[in-house]
């Protein structure tokens, strides 16, 4: 894939407690590994100071097979950014929240394109039960100031988990 003209590259591994990548650009590399079980981030080995992640996702159990979405929560959280290319940004947010760091690329480079030394994250889920499994959908916003009230930019996933 190409940013700004230029080919980058990204390697991905997870386990049980990390997902980590390896982001080849402008002839060098950049090692982003996300802990889920602890919180923590690492750009090439040095943590990344971030807000303390507050989750309020809900334990839902699903009797029947209902159409309806129900909210499961959020998740907030912020980390600076000012030192990061749109690629290693990508492949942070992808480590946070899960998914191909391509999927965040476009929203990777309007942040850094907005000068926000930090951004401030909430991620908002919903689930409905599916054949097989259950679908989810999330909106994750990205924000320039603590309040939460100046809007950079917001991605949405949709994802199924199977049985």
């Amino acid at each position: 894939m190409y940013v700004e003209g230029e080919k980058i590259k990204y390697d991905y591994t997870v386990t049980d407690e990390i997902r980590q990548y390896i982001l080849y650009e402008k002839g060098g590399t950049t090692t982003v590994t996300y802990n889920f079980i602890n919180d923590e981030l690492f750009i090439n080995g040095n943590k990344v100071t971030f807000e303390k992640t507050i989750t309020k996702y809900e334990n839902n159990n699903f009797t029947t097979l209902s159409t309806k979405w129900i909210y499961m929560g959020e998740k907030k959280g912020s980390t600076k950014v000012a030192t990061l290319s749109a690629g290693a940004l990508a492949a942070a947010l992808a480590s946070i929240f899960g998914g191909p760091a391509g999927a965040f690329l476009s929203a990777a480079s309007v942040i850094i394109s907005s000068g926000a030394p930090t951004i401030y994250y909430t991620e908002k889920k919903w689930i409905r039960p599916a054949v097989s499994g259950a679908e989810i959908k999330g909106e994750i916003r990205y924000y320039k100031d603590s309040k939460r009230k100046k809007l950079i930019t917001k991605n949405t996933y949709n994802t199924r988990i199977y049985d």
